[in-house]
This record gives C-alpha cells, structure tokens and sequence, in this order.
C-alpha cells in the first residue's frame, strides 16, 4: 500500500505504533517449534540470551543453565544461520517504559517483550529521524509509552529482543537468508531513499507500506514508477479495508499488487 502524506513527521511513528499494537497470531512458526538441542533465544536472569534449549517437558524448561516454567510463549528457536549476538539488557528506565506499555509487572517486562517481538514491524529508512520522532511524540503523549512500544533495533539480527526494526534500507535475501523463516507483522518503508535502496523480495507474502511526501520531487517520481512499471489495484479488496481507501483530508492512499516481474528486477528501482 502506498500512502502519499505533506510530510514524513511522526507519519511513520503513528503507522507502527498501530501496527505494533494489533493482535498478531501465531500459526506453525519455526520459532515456536522448540526441541531438545534447538538454538533458542529469550529472557533469563535478567538479559536476553542466545543459547541451546537442554531440557523440555511438558512442565518446564531448561535453558541457559536456568530451569523455567511458563513464559513458553517468550522463548523462541532461532533459524539456521541465525548470526551471533552478545547477550542484552534492558535499562532501568527501559524496562519501566515496557512495563508500562505492556501492562505487566517489571519483573516479568523482559519476557513479556520477548513475546511481542516474535513479529516486529520492520522499517526502512531514515532510522535516526525515526527514533528522534518517538521521543518527541513520546515527549508529547506520556500515556502512550512509545518508547516501550516502539524501542527498536537497527538490524535484523535484533529479531526477538524489539517490537521495532529500522535501519536504512532492506537488506537482500542473500544477505540474511535466515531471515525467509522468519515473519514481520508489517514492512514499511519511509521515503524514496529507503524505497530505492531495499529489496522486496525478503517476504513477498507480508504487505509492505510506503510512506512517500508529497513534497520531495524524489517521491514524486517513486510514486510515477509503481504506476509505470505495471503496479495495479487487486482484483479484491477486503470489505473492511475499503474505508481505509478513503483516508481523511491531507492523504492519499492507494492500495496495488507488484507484478512478479517487478519482484523479481529490482534493478528497476
């Protein structure tokens, strides 16, 4: 989907922090499919931490040297090739934001975190305008608690420590082929910069939104190329989706398929 607005400010802030609280469902993911000697990650003794899932039973779990019960649903099996990564904590203040945001005990943030990154929102673009736009909302909007909702990391390896993803640009398949067993909720992309620096082709089943402004002549001419290259409305729109077509005063959004054949030629781009 393709949303012109007058400027980028805060537009792509609202957009996932919709999109992060939305219910997400998990079917047959890979990273629910814990056993025995799988690579997993999770919160323990307070850090997230890779490492080999020892123990598994009905009851509870052996990981990191720890025995848990519970908070199965915060412990995640990571895909072949998945990069490795130092162990991480949250700050005081972090955690306090993310309690807050997920209405759940301090104690208990860092799983309750981990829960809801198993499907972060991935963005593209300007990662640093993004950030310095959830503080300033967040500044704004307190009872929001943005930056419990909306804490991000800057690659893809931070899959399953935040609800959020930004860097400037998509990476191609072949450069995190890991990635293909994995799911976002939600790409978007911000801007023409992003647009033309990311590939698509990372999960071609999972909607992508772009935010273009209206105002950037780059934009202008990224918008000119979806329509030239073949990029056309679905043959069916969802009845609840129809309103959302019909935005209020100052956007325009249009809803379109990419040709296979785009898909397949970034180079176009």
């Amino acid at each position: 989907m393709v949303v012109t607005v007058p400027t980028l400010r805060l537009a792509g802030v609202a957009a996932a922090l919709g999109a992060v609280v939305a219910d997400v469902r998990c079917g047959d993911c890979l990273h629910t499919r814990l056993e025995r000697g799988a690579q997993v990650t999770g919160w323990v003794s307070g850090k997230f931490v890779d490492a080999t899932l020892n123990g598994l039973d009905d009851d509870e779990l052996t990981f990191a040297g720890i025995r848990l019960r519970g908070n199965r649903d915060s412990l995640h099996r990571l895909p072949d090739g998945f990069p490795k990564r130092h162990h991480w904590r949250l700050t005081d203040e972090l955690r306090a934001e993310v309690a807050a945001a997920l209405r759940c005990p301090e104690a208990v943030a860092g799983q309750r975190l981990s829960a809801a990154a198993a499907h972060p929102v991935v963005i593209a673009g300007a990662p640093s305008a993004f950030r310095d736009d959830v503080d300033e909302l967040a500044a704004a909007s307190p009872r929001l608690h943005l930056r419990g909702r909306l804490h991000a990391g800057g690659h893809l390896h931070d899959w399953f420590r935040h609800p959020v993803l930004v860097m400037g640009a998509m990476p191609h398949p072949e450069e995190a082929p890991w990635a293909k067993e994995l799911r976002p909720r939600l790409v978007m992309i911000t801007g023409s910069a992003g647009w033309v620096g990311s590939s698509r082709r990372n999960w071609p089943d999972v909607p992508i939104l772009v935010l273009l402004p209206r105002r950037s002549p780059a934009a202008c001419d990224a918008a000119s190329l979806i329509g030239a290259y073949g990029w056309k409305p679905p043959d069916d729109v969802p009845p609840e989706l129809t309103p959302l077509l019909q935005p209020a005063t100052g956007l325009e959004v249009l809803c379109v398929v990419e040709p296979e054949a785009a898909a397949e030629d970034e180079d176009l781009w």
